[in-house]
């Protein structure tokens, strides 16, 4: 009679685990035009750089493919393509749907998914500041070689600011998302270098923002180790 009460009690157990792991599925639903059929492939990108395979499916003559997981805790994933072609996903649970075209895939739409839609704002903002970056860097090219210096110092000045101006961007995005992966990721592309400050308060405000989540005591032993390796030996 004992042993039939703990079978009872392991099942319920089990029932119970497997709920709680359901709470935390997702699933993305995704559809790219005129993609050629391929391997798709979910990944899921640690703070420290550890890449883990979460998913992986064949896309049909349409393009369309699904893949799923489950998140202890918002994470960053991305969708692996052929031809190195990526998307970026920030996914907590529930059923994401991925649109987008073959020819520009930095156009991607993401609906289900409100921290994903901001990561691609930011991926957006991000692309658009280098290519400002681009285009001045070529005119202080051809500034220097007519050897105007006083054009190519004010260049050079405008070209400074525009560099403030993005650091400034991104340390605000990181420090007002109300999203772990955004915040997380937004962070790791600044210079440890140069933005040694920044990092240092925002990491140690990061636990206090989303308390008891382990990317944030993650990215925590992550800047802490990239600290220590700057320091003269």
């Amino acid at each position: 009679m004992r042993s039939k009460h703990l079978l009872l009690f392991a099942i319920i157990l089990l029932s119970f685990a497997s709920c709680k792991m359901g709470n935390n599925r997702f699933t993305v639903i995704g559809e790219i035009k005129d993609m050629p059929k391929q391997k798709v492939v979910l990944e899921e990108l640690a703070v420290n750089d550890v890449i883990t395979i979460i998913d992986s499916t064949s896309s049909d003559d349409n393009g369309k493919f699904e893949l799923s997981g489950s998140a202890p805790e918002p994470g960053l994933y991305r969708i692996h393509f052929q031809q190195n072609k990526y998307i970026l996903l920030a996914i907590e649970k529930g059923n994401l749907k991925v649109t987008g075209d073959w020819a520009a895939m930095q156009e991607y739409r993401v609906d289900g998914s409100p921290a994903s839609a901001s990561l691609h704002r930011l991926i957006l903002a991000i692309d658009e500041h280098l290519r400002d970056f681009n285009t001045m860097k070529m005119v202080m090219d051809t500034l220097q070689k007519r050897g105007n210096d006083s054009t190519t110092n004010a260049a050079k000045k405008d070209f400074e600011d525009m560099r403030l101006s993005f650091t400034q961007f991104v340390e605000q995005y990181a420090d007002t998302t109300s999203y772990l992966p955004c915040a997380v990721f937004a962070a790791r592309i600044l210079n440890p270098r140069t933005e040694g400050p920044f990092l240092s308060a925002f990491s140690q405000g990061l636990e206090r923002r989303f308390p008891n989540a382990k990317t944030a005591k993650d990215f925590g032993n992550y800047y802490n180790m990239v600290a220590a390796s700057m320091q003269p030996q």
